[in-house]
């Protein structure tokens, strides 16, 4: 089992735009809170991963829902995939970035802007997803004097990583 990610701060941001999308971090603050100011993510400077307890899930979801990109994997946590998120940790700033009521999709938005709110919904719509279950197989056998160990794993449900590797 591959457990579903913690709510995103700024840190963990930053470090995805940068390793991940190419974006450097002053670059990626900055589309973060034009983003915004815009009404397309919350307030971006958080060190919170844990969201407060009466937190709009369901509105953010039917939001995401209305758009191409994240429809499919929205509406399924819609009928029922939904999971509560897990703890996180709240350390009294903000709550953690996530896309507010007003989507975006890739009409409304272009280039880095459009790479960083996708990457900021599809993180949202994990960190509420079942865990991704896997099955883990190790196989041995012997030839000769030699012994070789094969492993590998096959996904039996593929939970947040649906909607995490596009």
């Amino acid at each position: 089992m591959k457990g579903r990610p913690e709510a995103l701060n700024t840190v963990q941001l930053l470090r995805v735009a940068s390793a991940q999308l190419g974006i450097g971090p002053q670059q990626a603050m900055h589309l973060a809170e034009r983003l915004y100011l815009s009404g397309y993510l919350t307030y971006p400077r958080t060190e919170s991963t844990s969201y407060p307890g009466k937190y709009d899930f369901h509105g953010i979801v039917a939001a995401l829902a209305k758009t191409s990109t994240f429809s499919d994997f929205a509406n399924k946590l819609l009928q029922g995939e939904m999971r509560n998120p897990k703890g996180g940790k709240d350390v009294g700033d903000h709550p953690p970035i996530t896309p507010t009521n007003k989507s975006a999709s890739r009409d409304s938005l272009h280039g880095d802007e459009w790479r960083l709110y996708d990457y900021v919904a599809r993180h949202f719509l994990a960190s509420i997803s079942p865990d991704a279950k896997f099955i883990k197989r190790n196989v041995t056998f012997k030839t000769g004097q030699y012994e070789f160990t094969l492993s590998g794993s096959t996904s039996k449900s593929p939970g947040f990583t649906e909607v995490t590797l596009k």
